[in-house]
């Protein structure tokens, strides 16, 4: 998302979910370090295997996926931002985050940042709670 949309987002009261996945966390590369690339056509049996598919490459330090939730939180501000990890369907993500198992990781570089525990509750849920609410009302 631009950062136009993330604020739009926020302003219509929404709230932006980061990814996980290291295709959408990663935005630096280098010759020694490139990001994760896309499987041969050959090796895709349809588009959403992009996602779920090992790719070659390194996948992105958590200070990447931390570095998306601060400024999203600078944007849209901490009420509107919450976790899209896409656990349920995809299978590379930044160095240490192979699955749920270590969200407590996410939890604790979110107040490593210094996001106080009412902050860090509401990217953990709180946030899509309140949405979710007061969509179905």
């Amino acid at each position: 998302m631009t950062d136009d949309m993330i604020t739009s987002m926020a302003q219509a009261g929404g709230a932006i979910n980061i990814k996980f996945v290291s295709g959408f966390v990663w935005d630096e590369s280098t010759a020694e370090n490139p990001p994760p690339g896309k499987p041969p056509a050959s090796e895709l049996i349809d588009p959403f295997d992009f996602l779920t598919k090992k790719a070659p490459g390194q996948s992105p330090p958590l200070s990447r996926l931390m570095d998306q939730f601060d400024h999203a939180i600078k944007l849209a501000g901490p009420a509107h931002v919450g976790i899209g990890s896409d656990y349920d369907g995809a299978s590379h993500f930044p160095i240490g985050l192979d699955d749920i198992s270590r969200m407590p990781l996410v939890t604790q570089a979110l107040l490593d940042r210094n996001h106080s525990q009412e902050v860090v509750e509401g990217i953990l849920g709180a946030n899509d709670l309140r949405l979710l609410g007061e969509t179905i009302q």
